[in-house]
């Protein structure tokens, strides 16, 4: 993915078909939380975590977190599991979750909800930029 596909993702939701990586698209991606795409049923968001996505959880929303780049300690209601680039994990509705930075760089995930949780635009810094 060039810089300018990704300039053209980065403050804007997909409106029509096209295809992209979605680990090239993390990987770039300078965002706490940045949503590519939003529809009535579905959400895509790419993260840059430094630390921690501190324990959450989605009642009527299931998860799934895919690690582009990095090492990351995803809690599941008390369960642990280890994942590294290329590894996903399904975190179902209801559950209570966080997402931990195991590496010493920036993780870089990208995530799905069904149906959405964020805004359509949102788009979060990541701290200290």
């Amino acid at each position: 993915m060039s810089q300018n596909d990704f300039n053209a993702l980065e403050r804007a939701p997909v409106r029509r078909a096209s295809a992209f990586s979605l680990d090239e698209a993390a990987r770039a991606n300078r965002a706490h939380r940045n949503v590519v795409y939003t529809d009535a049923h579905h959400q895509v968001a790419l993260m840059s975590v430094s630390l921690a996505v501190p324990y959450e959880r989605h009642l009527y929303s299931s998860q799934s977190v895919h690690v582009a780049d990095g090492q990351a300690v995803v809690t599941i209601d008390g369960a642990t599991v280890a994942l590294g680039p290329g590894q996903a994990v399904f975190v179902p509705a209801g559950a209570m979750h966080r997402i931990d930075n195991a590496g010493s760089n920036l993780l870089k995930i990208w995530v799905t909800y069904s149906p959405p949780v964020h805004g359509p635009l949102d788009y979060q810094r990541v701290r200290g930029q």
